[in-house]
């Protein structure tokens, strides 16, 4: 079994250690992790949330890389935003990852976990339009950056709307 998306305390979205997360996965029977911790760029956002200090992370990780009874990768999450296309290619250029997803979690310059403005004034389907309209511009925009693109339902997770489905057929009338 692999697991291919661990967030650390290193970044924001984790509760454990990188010491943790290999233990409990080889009491679990994994036989490879990757850690993805975040990178966001946070200009012109109002967040308490801080851009990954790549190389401290890079260095945490390289204490446990030679760990002989579980694989681990050097991977990361990267918040793809059109306007920092220059900035994450820099930083991607810098270090060299084994394993890297995009995703969309700051999108139209608000992260809707935080910002519920994205969604004032416009409908679901707007939303989700608007949302999804941004992943397309990124996927066009990075077209060698990442490997996969991750939380795709983020708009759906924090949309605040009822129906927490998704479905591409409504969408496609525009």
């Amino acid at each position: 079994m692999k697991d291919c998306h661990v967030h650390t305390k290193i970044s924001h979205d984790g509760i454990s250690t990188i010491d943790e997360y290999i233990n409990v996965a080889k009491e679990k029977g994994v036989d490879e992790i990757t850690f993805t911790e975040h990178y966001h760029i946070y200009d012109g956002l109002k967040t308490k949330l801080n851009t990954l200090d790549v190389e401290y992370y890079k260095n945490q990780y390289l204490k446990h890389k030679d760990d002989k009874k579980l694989k681990t990768n050097f991977g990361i999450e990267i918040g793809l935003q059109p306007d920092i296309s220059k900035q994450i290619k820099n930083m991607l250029e810098k270090y060299k990852f084994d394993f890297i997803i995009g995703s969309s979690h700051i999108t139209c310059k608000k992260d809707m976990s935080i910002d519920k403005s994205f969604f004032e004034g416009i409908t679901r389907r707007e939303a989700y339009l608007k949302y999804f309209k941004e992943v397309l511009e990124n996927i066009k925009l990075y077209t060698e950056e990442f490997d996969v693109y991750g939380h795709l339902d983020y708009v759906v997770r924090y949309g605040g709307y009822d129906i927490k489905k998704l479905n591409m057929m409504n969408l496609k009338k525009y």
